[in-house]
């Protein structure tokens, strides 16, 4: 068994710094682990050798079983590195270290670390951590973290966060929108396993279908890129990055004793990777359920049609678009034409399209139709604020599944037209900016070209 299988599908598990005190977090994580459903051998370590929460304990790691899979090490800093050399000792495949005060705080914690990180390589030990918040697997029902309550949608994202703090929020998040996680680790300094790894493991994971990633910096930007390579074309890969501006990298190293990459270069290489690079938290969310609902569809080419009754939103929709890079082509004169034919004469027929609140509703799916069979149209948004006719969500719909050209929706104050784009696979957002900026997600995530070059701009810290 690989060290990131007995991370993500351990057959065994141990606990360290469990408690009996409710408001200790030793006593959290094991609440957790049993509550989570995990089906395999449960070892929690107490020096009583009482039973906690039901489970018999052992009074020490050297009375655990030889190999177990995995230990969940939740302890204070000072006793951890004796902790590790005992796991190492019972031949323990894999160790999460929760416990925080190590090298993100000073140049001890980080000798510290070098020393756990030898002795873990000298007996085949893999190290999470330390100071993080844990691992779960829905596949093998493991929450080994602290957050409590997590959604139990089942879905195919996979997270992997530097910051365990905002592992919580993504969890949050998904969960507030319904989407299932299927593997997340929030992974702290890195001492030794690092995201281009853990990238490497989903991508091979069948339970996997999204990779979700919360970066501060990247140790080893090669493998990164080189592991996302292997994504393109299979599943998408969203990122949101850390540590951009100078205050933002003071904080990451005073958190996670990280070195945060020049933000241009994260760009650059990103794209190169077809990796969904968002700015904001909004956007990074935004993208996942957008790739979630529309998991094949891509853009062929970066332009986008926008289809309207209203026609201020339409306007905003198309500066976006313009100004986040797409573009928004005039149709051709065949397409005004035939677009002349069934919409009232007033309609505006360039692009964005508007057909009208006085627009017949019978005529919207053929509408529609014709601006998706133009050559030069990628995709389209479609926005409606208060027009709330079905025909207008089916025609989107209809177009989008018959010429294989996705589909993302801005609606206000139209219910029968949301819940028609939800059930159709078209995602809906709550503002043209956020529609026009899901769609531009679809495009990032496009397969390769026949000859995607690998090679980017180096992403260590001396490229800052």
């Amino acid at each position: 068994m690989s060290g990131l299988t007995a991370l993500f599908v351990p057959a065994s598990i141990a606990v360290l710094g469990v408690s009996r005190n409710p408001a200790k977090l030793g006593y959290r994580l094991l609440q957790n682990v049993k509550e989570g459903g995990f089906g395999g051998a449960i070892h929690p370590v107490n020096p009583s050798g009482e039973s906690i929460l039901g489970l018999p304990t052992v009074p020490s790691i050297d009375a655990l079983p030889d190999a177990v899979d995995l230990a969940l090490v939740s302890l204070p800093a000072p006793a951890v590195p004796d902790a590790i050399k005992a796991l190492a000792a019972r031949r323990v495949r894999a160790a999460v270290i929760l416990s925080s005060g190590f090298g993100e705080v000073d140049d001890d914690g980080r000798a510290t670390q070098r020393d756990l990180l030898a002795t873990a390589r000298a007996a085949g030990l893999r190290l999470v951590g330390p100071n993080c918040m844990g691992v779960y697997s829905a596949p093998v029902s493991l929450n080994g973290t602290y957050f409590w309550d997590l959604p139990r949608a089942a879905g195919g994202i996979s997270i992997v966060s530097q910051s365990g703090a905002y592992g919580g929020l993504i969890f949050r998040h998904l969960g507030g929108r319904g989407l299932g996680v299927a593997r997340f680790v929030s992974i702290g300094n890195q001492v030794d396993v690092e995201i281009a790894e853990v990238l490497e493991w989903l991508v091979d994971d069948p339970a996997t279908t999204l990779i979700a990633c919360f970066v501060e910096a990247l140790r080893d930007g090669a493998r990164f890129l080189e592991a996302a390579g292997r994504a393109t074309g299979r599943k998408p890969i969203v990122m949101l990055k850390g540590g951009r501006s100078d205050a933002g990298r003071r904080a990451a190293g005073s958190h996670t004793g990280s070195l945060a990459g020049a933000w241009e270069v994260y760009c650059a290489a990103c794209a190169s990777a077809r990796v969904v690079l968002a700015e904001e938290t909004e956007e990074f969310f935004d993208a996942i359920e957008t790739l979630v609902t529309v998991p094949t569809r891509r853009p062929a080419a970066p332009a986008v049609a926008v289809v309207t009754v209203s026609g201020g939103p339409s306007v905003i929709a198309a500066d976006t678009a313009e100004r986040e890079g797409l573009h928004v082509p005039a149709l051709s004169n065949a397409t005004r034409e035939a677009l002349r034919a069934v919409l009232p004469p007033f309609a505006a027929v360039g692009n964005p399209v508007d057909l009208t609140p006085q627009v017949e509703p019978a005529q919207i799916a053929k509408a529609v139709r014709r601006v998706l069979d133009e050559a030069t149209i990628g995709g389209v948004v479609a926005v409606n604020v208060g027009l709330d006719i079905p025909e207008f969500a089916d025609g989107v719909v209809a177009a989008a599944r018959d010429t294989g050209k996705p589909a993302v929706a801005f609606t206000a104050d139209a219910p029968q037209i949301t819940a028609r784009f939800r059930a159709g696979g078209v995602p809906v957002l709550p503002s043209p900016e956020r529609a026009v900026r899901a769609w531009r997600a679809l495009w990032r995530a496009r397969p390769p070209a026949p000859r995607l070059d690998l090679r980017a701009p180096s992403l260590s810290p001396e490229s800052r």
